[in-house]
């Protein structure tokens, strides 16, 4: 199974980043597994890149970022 074990919740994530980056901060994850920083960033308006070898999971992270997984949270507030 190529999909990634070691994963972290979005909403984890969210605060962390609203914890720790700063407005205009470009976040990057240099293993983007399948999407959940990405996600976190958009949730709250912020930039994002990141990398992946995996194809499959590259896969499930821009079918999440294009919105077919994308569920907004709407307890989170925009950080910026």
């Amino acid at each position: 199974n190529e999909l990634n074990k070691a994963t972290f919740s979005t909403d984890f994530v969210e605060q962390l980043l609203i914890r720790y980056a700063k407005q205009g901060m470009i976040i990057y994850d240099s293993f983007m597994g399948t999407g959940t920083t990405a996600v976190a960033c958009k949730r709250i308006g912020l930039d994002c890149y990141g990398s992946e070898l995996s194809p499959a999971q590259c896969k499930l992270a821009n079918e999440w970022l294009n919105g077919e997984r994308f569920v907004k949270n709407k307890n989170v507030k925009k950080l910026f």
